[in-house]
């Protein structure tokens, strides 16, 4: 996770500050996006979260249990991957352009954490002795800390 972080932050420093970009233009259309398409984002994050499980499972009753397992991995790393991102991008757009990125993305921002929920289920299934509840916890805390970052700069 921090290394997921560290590659984030780089690259965001890289865009900022190397290539002059202003990011100011990609959240208003992100924005607009989300506006427009917040309940078919949210329903097709659902249906993400409730079918990976279920290719998982289907695996396992195919006996294809390395595919299982792959799946498994990749879909709690892309998770794991997206919680960082909206996390990140959060502390870094509240201080640099003072955007709220959590309210900005409204009844989405559930999404990563059902994810992550999802993935960490999947995983289970797949291999019931890896560490999920470490993981889970050390995201929950990520964000739990970004949600508090960006909310206690609003009070200074």
């Amino acid at each position: 996770m921090l290394t997921i972080l560290a590659l984030l932050l780089v690259l965001w420093l890289a865009a900022r500050f190397a290539y002059e970009y202003d990011f100011v233009q990609l959240v208003d259309l992100m924005g607009q996006f989300v506006d427009a398409h917040t309940y078919l984002l949210f329903g097709l994050g659902v249906l993400t979260a409730l079918v990976v499980p279920g290719i998982v499972l289907a695996c396992e009753s195919f006996r294809f249990y390395t595919l299982m397992y792959y799946l498994a991995k990749l879909y709690f790393w892309l998770s794991i991957f997206l919680v960082c991102l909206v996390s990140l991008a959060a502390v870094l757009f509240r201080f640099d352009l003072g955007i709220n990125l959590w309210s900005l993305l409204g009844v989405t921002a559930v999404l990563p954490f059902l994810f992550a929920g999802s993935a960490a289920f999947s995983l289970q299934l797949a291999d019931s002795y890896y560490p999920i509840k470490d993981s889970l916890f050390h995201l929950l805390l990520l964000a739990g800390l970004s949600l508090f970052l960006v909310n206690a700069v609003a009070f200074l």
